[in-house]
């Protein structure tokens, strides 16, 4: 059963959520407004990760979010 988790949530945490998606194999349901709208999971046609790319990977699964937006910027260009 995937894990439920909220658009905004998912949009917070993209980066965490996709390694997820390809280390562990998890599936999420993303929900606005209560409503499930999508599931994210592994592909068939996903590369599955290789040992050597490990250190990279847990590097960057440890180090969260690396992008900040400006307070009231949506970081989208008009």
């Amino acid at each position: 059963m995937p894990t439920r988790l909220t658009v905004t949530e998912a949009v917070k945490n993209f980066s965490e959520i996709l390694g997820r998606v390809r280390i562990k194999g998890e599936r999420f349901l993303l929900v606005k407004g209560g409503k499930p709208i999508a599931e994210l999971g592994p592909t068939d046609a996903a590369a599955p990760a290789r040992l050597s790319e490990l250190p990279a990977m847990l590097d960057a699964y440890s180090a969260g979010p690396t992008r900040t937006r400006a307070p009231g910027s949506s970081g989208c260009s008009p």
